[in-house]
């Protein structure tokens, strides 16, 4: 799970009004990445990205990442689930999500994701949410 420092909760952010590629509240990628991209994670120079999800209360969770090929390069990714001892729970391919894809995962404890990417670009993930599950 994410947390905010401090500083960061007190931080007031102008979130009314609309963001853009070229946003300063947009990640740029990472170290020595200049180009600002409408995603929230980017493995800079990568074609992999690893997420950590845990869970500490050993209630059913709802983990959901949110793909999305904004700028339609025809992106495509393969999305690995593991457990903390690295057995592989589940394994997808996305391509052609220009409009966006949703997958969604029901877990307890701790999993990793890896994200894949199967093509020239850098592996992206749009968004991440953790939500206690019904």
């Amino acid at each position: 799970a994410l947390a905010l420092s401090p500083e960061e909760q007190d931080a007031e952010l102008d979130w009314d009004s609309p963001a853009s590629v070229n946003d300063p509240r947009l990640a740029t990628g990472g170290p020595g990445v200049a180009e600002r991209a409408p995603t929230a994670f980017a493995g800079p120079g990568l074609k992999a990205l690893v997420v950590r999800a845990d869970a500490h209360d050993n209630r059913p969770h709802c983990l959901s990442l949110y793909l999305l090929d904004y700028l339609r390069k025809e992106l495509a990714v393969d999305v690995d689930v593991y457990d903390l001892q690295g057995s592989r729970l589940d394994s997808r391919r996305f391509d052609g999500y220009g409009g966006g894809a949703y997958v969604r995962y029901r877990f307890r404890g701790s999993v990793i994701v890896e994200i894949h990417s199967l093509t020239q670009e850098r592996a992206t993930l749009s968004a991440l949410f953790v939500d206690p599950s019904q």
